[in-house]
């Protein structure tokens, strides 16, 4: 820590004054890591150690935080940048193709496996190299879309963060990793509200309604939940907004529509008060045929195929583990827990986020799973590891 902090003194210097110029800093984490990522490039340890002191902060939060957002990098990015095109254009021309023998030949995800295992010092073992995504293409089951113009004084635009910049905002009605309901849902809705002549939440003065969007589908189960969320600034009658989307033509049933009232200052999804204004507060998604209902706000994986993958390998790779003990440290909503639990005497899940616990034994309960036990707590702190070795023990 201190010799990265000697050698990047100036950079800590803009982030000091970052962090003292916010009004208060509780709720900032998000758009101070933001600020942190735009001034080193990425976020290393040794970032977010000093940001979990200037914020009083759990270190594990931090870090929760960064590994669960794809827009942190905890990697510096590389000298030499490669773009390929992906847009609809491109991509029916092949550029997909493209992109497939690039990663190829230059074995980018084999090389930054190994990269991150050597500087740990972690030698001796064998590599069986890397296991692809059923899906390449349009599997996400989760996407978060900003309110915002994509330059000054220009249209009301709904879509996702410029690189780099914190501002604009750039339409992803071609994006590839969502499917057409995704795209009919965020298209449908950018001109509901150009048409309805609402304004966008402003973060550098806090003024306006509009601020996110978010979709959810079960890739499983074909439910699919929109919230909107805005200010409180307007009365505006939502109820017009939601017979719009049910009246649009998706392949997914439109399960859950929802309206999220959030007049936090940080640029996050977070909820003062939710209502519901068609179906329920949740959808459902099935995984390795275990059943997870899934709220606006849990934590789940963004690719529901390739968890299973994932998933399949983890419990191959425990082998035998009947009678056994598993412990699930940073356990989110315990998906890989309650996975290996079916063959498990006892599994006890970690996680520092209470609601992700709360959500965790809430599926466990509906997947009939009596030997699972979620708690809230940092996994780093000896006690609680103390606390349920002595539950161990009394099995």
């Amino acid at each position: 820590m201190c010799d990265f902090y000697l050698r990047n003194k100036k950079l800590f210097e803009q982030l000091d004054t970052f962090i003292d110029s916010l009004e208060t800093k509780d709720g900032s984490l998000i758009q101070v890591l933001h600020h942190a990522q735009g001034i080193f490039g990425y976020l290393p340890k040794e970032v977010q150690l000093y940001i979990s002191e200037k914020l009083n902060i759990a270190p594990a939060k931090v870090y929760g935080v960064v590994s669960f957002y794809s827009y942190f990098s905890t990697n510096p990015v590389g000298e030499h940048k490669i773009s390929v095109c992906l847009g609809t254009a491109c991509f029916v021309k092949g550029s997909k193709n493209v992109l497939a023998e690039l990663e190829k030949q230059l074995e980018i995800k084999s090389e930054q496996v190994l990269k991150l295992f050597e500087e740990q010092d972690i030698r001796g073992f064998e590599f069986l190299g890397i296991e692809s995504s059923p899906n390449n293409t349009c599997y996400r089951n989760k996407m978060e879309f900003t309110f915002g113009n994509e330059m000054k004084d220009g249209p009301l635009t709904i879509g996702m963060h410029k690189k780099g910049r914190h501002i604009d905002i750039l339409t992803v009605d071609g994006c590839m990793l969502i499917d057409q309901d995704f795209i009919k849902i965020l298209t449908a809705t950018e001109e509901f509200f150009r048409a309805e002549g609402l304004p966008y939440y402003r973060g550098n003065d806090h003024k306006g309604y509009l601020r996110h969007l978010v979709v959810r589908k079960g890739i499983k189960t074909n439910e699919m939940m929109v919230m909107i969320v805005t200010s409180t600034q307007l009365d505006y009658d939502m109820d017009k907004y939601k017979d719009m989307l049910l009246g649009l033509d998706l392949e997914a049933d439109l399960a859950s529509v929802l309206h999220c009232l959030n007049d936090n200052l940080a640029d996050a999804v977070k909820c003062d008060e939710l209502r519901v204004l068609h179906g329920r507060d949740h959808i459902y998604e099935e995984l390795l045929g275990l059943r997870f209902k899934i709220s606006p706000f849990s934590f789940f994986q963004t690719n529901t195929k390739g968890a299973e993958e994932l998933y399949t390998i983890a419990r191959e790779f425990v082998g035998d583990h009947n009678d056994k003990v598993v412990f699930d440290l940073y356990s989110g909503t315990g998906t890989i827990g309650q996975v290996m639990a079916k063959a498990a005497k006892k599994v006890y899940g970690i996680e520092i986020i209470e609601e992700a616990v709360v959500a965790a034994n809430q599926n466990a309960k509906l997947n009939g799973l009596d030997n699972c036990e979620f708690i809230a707590g940092d996994v780093l702190k000896v006690s609680l590891l103390q606390e349920m070795l002595q539950k161990l023990l009394k099995i």
